[in-house]
């Protein structure tokens, strides 16, 4: 795809994170998709990974169609599609309840930012 990627990951960050490394490998795909599927080609997508003592934070942020309010309540519903009239793509939220899953799993925290025609951001914590 036709994306600039922009990653910025803080000084703070520590250099070893104790998680399942498959699985989260998993939820940063599953987010990148979803942002790349859903933005128009040559917009921004930006990963910005910070930290704090408690807990590392990964927010990926599109510029593309977003979601309205009952989509975003939606999301984390098993095999709830955001599907819109103005793309064709189908499959968002293929997964975000896996995502949803995962990061409970890791005792870690996910929210959604998003507003229709404005993009979205997607963030996620876990522990340190």
């Amino acid at each position: 795809s036709n994306h600039n990627l922009i990653l910025e990951v803080s000084t703070e960050v520590p250099e070893n994170l104790e998680f399942d490394e498959h699985r989260i490998d998993q939820v940063i795909e599953n987010l990148l998709s979803n942002a790349i599927k859903y933005s128009p080609e040559q917009s921004p997508i930006t990963i910005v990974v910070e930290a704090d003592n408690y807990r590392c934070s990964v927010r990926v942020t599109d510029q593309g169609i977003g979601m309205s309010n009952e989509q975003k309540e939606r999301i984390y519903d098993k095999f709830y599609r955001a599907d819109t009239s103005n793309t064709a793509v189908r499959g968002l939220g293929l997964g975000m309840s896996i995502v949803k899953q995962i990061i409970d799993d890791h005792n870690g925290t996910i929210s959604i930012d998003s507003k229709l025609s404005q993009g979205t951001s997607v963030c996620f914590t876990l522990p340190i």
